[in-house]
């Protein structure tokens, strides 16, 4: 489910990039998302940004954990 939302961001980034509303969804350079609501949920890639965005990485366990416990129900 996440997988097509990271594709439905990306495709609409390609197409109507310069809506503000699309790049509330995500903004991407090439295949690498760079902003928007597609970045916060998405997993950081090593430690380094681990430590260089804490808060993204916080807004990624808070999301995991709360949608493993959505679907656990």
């Amino acid at each position: 489910m996440l997988s097509h939302f990271y594709q439905l961001s990306e495709v609409l980034y390609n197409r109507f990039g310069k809506l503000t509303l699309i790049k509330l969804l995500g903004v991407w350079e090439g295949d690498k998302i760079t902003s928007g609501l597609a970045w916060w949920i998405s997993p950081p890639q090593d430690v380094a940004e681990w430590i260089h965005y804490p808060l993204r990485g916080l807004i990624y366990l808070i999301f995991v954990c709360a949608t493993s416990a959505l679907f656990a129900r």
